[in-house]
C-alpha cells in the first residue's frame, strides 16, 4: 500500500479551527482512495494539549533560541526553519519518523514545514533512494496574508524581514511540488504566478467545505433554555485577531440597536478578542449584555445554535482562503448576513438563496435588524443542492482525481477505461459466442462483492424483487433494505413476499424530484417498462399504455432513515434524472454508491441525453464505472453511453479505492 505523510504545524486528532478540519477531511480522503496516511505535526510548546496529539507528532521547545518572541505572528515559519536547522535531537526525531514513514507522498499543508521536508528529501536523493511526491496544499497565499495582517505601527524591519522569507518559503514550496492544491480559483492564479514553469506540474482547486450535519430539535430547544435565548444572531469564529476586528468593524459603534430579548451569541476562541478590541471598550456597559459567550461547546451544541439562530453573521472583512464558517452557515439553511469577502472562494451570493448581503457597517447594522425583524423562513426549494455544494465530498473531488492520477496505490490502482472500442469489441464477440448476455446477472455479481452484512440498501424500482432479494441475502438480518415500487399490484406481490422480513421496509410510492399526487403510465404487458413517462418500448405491439395516478417523494424525504446507506439501485425506466435529482441531499450525507440503468430508448422520453448523467455524476462528486467496474472518462463515456449496455455504477470519489478493491474490474470475456 502506498503511504501519504502530511506535514502540519496543529495536530488533527480532534480538530476544532479551521485549518485542522481542511486537513483533517484531505486525510480521510486519501484513506477512502486507499493510501495508508499518517501525520506529523510540528507543535510548538504547550499550544495543544498532551491529548490532542498523535503518536507521530514532534512538540517543539518552546524556549528554543530559534523562536524570536518579537515575531509571535511568525510561529509557524520558526518552527519549520528550527526543525531544517538543527543538528540535534529536535532533527533526528523528525528524520527517522519519515525514515520509519518511508512515504511515497509527502503532502505539506502550507509551506511552514517545507525546509524541513526538502532537507530530508535532499538526503534521500544523495542516498540513491527515490524521492517521493510532494504535494503543496495551501490554505490562504500566506505571504500576501501576513503582510496583509501586520498590525499597526509593526511595520519594522524585523516584521518586514520576516514577511519576505514566508514569500520565499512559499515561492519554493510551490515550484518545488508535484502537484499544488489552493482553496479559491483567486489564490491557484496567485499561486500559479509564482511559477517560471507551471506547465511542470498539476493545479487544482479545492474548495474548503464542511462534514454534514442535522440540527436535532430537542437540543436545540435544550440549548436555548439553557443559555436563556429568544431571538438571537450567531456569530462563530477562532482566536484570531481579524475576526474580532471584523465582527466590531461591521457592528460599531455598539449592540445598541438590538432590542432588550435580542443577543449576538458568540462561540470560539474570537471571544477574548472581541472584549479586548477598542470597539467593545468604548461601550462596555452597552455591548456585554447583548452578547452571550457559552464558552467551549461540544459539536451537538454548536450545531443545535445554528439550528435554532434567526440569522448567522459572516461579518468577515480580510484574510486568505475560503472560510469553513461560510460553508456551516450555507448548509444549516438558516438566514445568512455575509460580507462581501466571506463569499471568497464561494462566489456569487446569488448562488446561495439564504445569504444576504451587506458591504459597510451601516448597511450590516440596517441588513441585520431588518432579519431580526422578520420570521425565519423555511429553507428555499433547492436547498438540498446548496447543501451538496458546500459538503467535503463535492470539494475534496478535484483533489482525490488528482492524487489517484498522481500515484495510482499499488494494492487498489483505480482502474482505467483502457481502449473502450477495443473492450466494447470484445464484449459483442463474446455475447455472439454466448448468443446473449444476461446484465441483471452481471449487475447481481458486481453489487454482492460491493455489499456486506448490516449495510443498508435502497433498491428504486423494486418490481418483483429480483435484486431486493439478493439485497435481503447480502446485508444479512443486521443490515436493511427499503423497497420502491409504485405499481400497486407489484407492491402487493412484494409485500407478500417480504413483508414478514422485519428488515425490509417497502414504500408504494415513485421516487422522483418533487413529493405529491403525480401521473404514471402502466406499461400493462411488460409491467417491468412502467415509468412516469410513455417511453420508446422493447416490443410496442405488446405494451398497452395505461395512465393511473401515483404518489410521489423524493429520496430526500427518507433521509434520516437511510444512516449506513451503502447501496442504491436506480431502475426507473428513464425517470433515473427525477430520482437523482431528488436525491441530492443523501448523496451529499451518505455518499452511497449507486447503480443506474440508463439508455436512450427510456432517457429520451425526459428530453435528457447521453450527458445528462455523466454531468450530474461529475457535479456531485462522482465517477462513472460500466457494469464491469471499468473507469468511464468522459472520452469512454462518449463511446460507451447506450451503445451495448445500459448499466453504469456512480462511485463517490473518495470511495473509488474502496470500490476497486471490493469489485475489481472483468474482463470481458467473465460473461461467459
Amino acid at each position: 500500500m502506498k503511504r501519504i505523510v502530511q506535514l502540519t504545524t496543529y495536530p488533527l486528532k480532534s480538530p476544532r479551527h479551521g485549518g485542522q478540519l481542511r486537513c483533517a477531511a484531505i486525510r480521510a480522503c486519501y484513506r477512502e482512495l486507499g493510501f495508508e496516511v499518517a501525520t506529523i505535526a510540528a507543535i510548538h510548546g504547550t499550544d495543544y494539549r498532551p491529548s490532542d496529539l498523535e503518536g507521530d507528532d514532534l512538540v517543539l521547545p518552546a524556549g528554543h533560541a530559534a523562536f524570536d518572541p518579537r515575531l509571535a505572528r511568525f510561529i509557524d515559519l520558526q518552527s519549520g526553519q528550527l526543525i531544517a536547522n538543527d543538528d540535534g535531537a529536535t532533527w533526528r526525531a523528525f528524520a527517522r519518523t519519515l525514515d520509519r514513514l518511508a512515504p511515497d507522498v509527502i503532502a505539506l499543508e502550507q509551506p511552514w514545514l517545507y525546509p524541513a521536508a526538502r532537507r530530508w528529501i535532499d538526503a534521500r536523493i544523495a542516498s540513491g533512494a527515490a524521492a517521493p511526491r510532494l504535494v503543496y496544499s495551501s490554505q490562504n497565499v500566506e505571504g500576501k496574508l501576513k503582510r496583509d495582517e501586520r498590525p499597526e505601527g509593526a511595520r519594522d524591519a524585523l516584521q518586514d524581514d520576516a514577511v519576505a522569507r514566508v514569500e520565499r518559503l512559499e515561492r519554493e514550496a510551490v515550484c518545488h511540488a508535484d502537484l499544488v492544491v489552493a482553496c479559491t480559483d483567486e489564490e491557484l492564479a496567485e499561486l500559479r504566478a509564482m511559477d517560471d514553469a507551471p506547465q511542470s506540474r498539476a493545479w487544482i482547486v479545492a474548495h474548503n467545505a464542511i462534514a454534514p450535519f442535522e440540527a436535532d430539535p430537542q437540543r436545540v430547544a435544550d440549548v436555548r433554555r439553557r443559555l436563556g435565548l429568544d431571538r438571537y444572531a450567531l456569530f462563530v469564529g477562532s482566536a484570531h485577531p481579524p475576526n474580532a476586528d471584523g465582527f466590531w468593524r461591521m457592528l460599531a459603534p455598539s449592540l445598541a440597536f438590538l432590542r432588550p430579548d435580542e443577543r449576538i451569541v458568540v462561540v470560539g476562541g474570537v471571544v477574548n478578542y472581541l472584549r479586548q478590541h477598542r470597539v467593545y471598550r468604548a461601550w462596555p456597559a452597552i455591548d456585554e449584555p447583548r452578547l452571550v459567550t457559552p464558552g467551549e461547546l461540544d459539536r451537538d451544541d454548536l450545531v443545535a445554535l445554528l439550528g435554532g439562530a434567526h440569522v448567522v453573521l459572516l461579518p468577515i472583512t480580510s484574510g486568505g482562503g475560503s472560510n469553513l464558517k461560510t460553508a456551516e452557515a450555507i448548509y444549516s439553511g438558516r438566514p445568512v448576513l455575509a460580507t462581501p469577502h466571506a463569499l471568497r472562494g464561494y462566489g456569487d451570493a446569488s448562488r446561495w438563496p439564504t445569504i444576504s448581503v451587506a458591504a459597510d457597517a451601516d448597511a450590516y447594522r440596517r441588513a441585520l435588524r431588518a432579519l431580526l425583524d422578520r420570521p425565519v423562513p423555511p429553507p428555499p426549494a433547492d436547498h438540498a443542492r446548496c447543501r451538496a455544494e458546500v459538503t467535503w465530498a463535492r470539494a475534496l473531488a478535484p483533489l482525490a482525481r488528482a492524487i489517484a492520477q498522481l500515484v495510482p496505490t499499488t494494492a487498489s490502482a483505480i482502474p482505467a477505461g483502457g481502449d473502450i472500442r477495443e473492450r466494447l469489441g470484445r464484449i459483442q464477440a463474446t455475447i455472439a459466442r454466448n448468443g446473449g448476455v444476461d446484465y441483471e446477472r452481471l449487475l447481481e455479481r458486481q453489487y454482492t462483492r460491493l455489499l456486506r452484512r448490516g449495510d443498508v440498501v435502497v433498491d428504486i424500482g423494486a418490481h418483483a424483487g429480483r435484486h431486493l432479494a439478493r439485497f435481503v441475502d447480502s446485508v444479512g438480518r443486521e443490515g436493511r433494505v427499503l423497497g420502491f415500487e409504485p405499481l400497486p399490484d407489484m407492491h402487493a406481490r412484494l409485500s407478500r413476499s417480504f413483508g414478514a422480513a422485519p428488515n425490509v421496509t417497502l414504500h408504494n410510492v415513485a421516487l422522483s424530484d418533487a413529493d405529491g399526487r403525480v401521473p404514471f403510465v402502466h406499461a400493462v404487458g411488460s409491467p417491468e417498462e412502467s415509468g412516469l413517462r410513455e417511453r420508446t418500448y422493447n416490443n410496442p405491439g405488446a405494451v398497452t399504455p395505461t395512465r393511473i395516478e401515483v404518489e410521489a417523494r423524493r429520496l430526500d424525504s427518507y433521509i434520516d432513515a437511510l444512516e449506513g446507506l451503502r447501496f442504491v439501485k436506480i431502475d426507473v425506466e428513464g425517470a433515473e434524472m427525477n430520482v437523482l435529482r431528488g436525491a441530492v441531499e443523501v448523496l451529499a450525507r451518505h455518499r452511497p454508491v449507486l447503480s443506474v440503468e440508463y439508455g436512450r430508448p427510456a432517457y429520451g422520453a425526459y428530453g435528457h441525453d447521453a450527458w445528462t448523467l455523466f454531468d450530474f455524476a461529475e457535479e456531485h462528486g462522482y465517477a462513472m464505472y460500466d457494469v464491469f467496474a471499468h473507469r468511464l472518462d468522459r472520452a469512454d463515456w462518449a463511446v460507451a453511453c447506450d451503445s451495448i449496455y445500459w448499466d453504469y455504477f456512480m462511485v463517490p470519489l473518495e470511495r473509488e479505492g474502496e470500490f476497486a478493491r471490493a469489485v475489481p474490474p472483468l474482463a470481458p470475456e467473465d460473461l461467459a
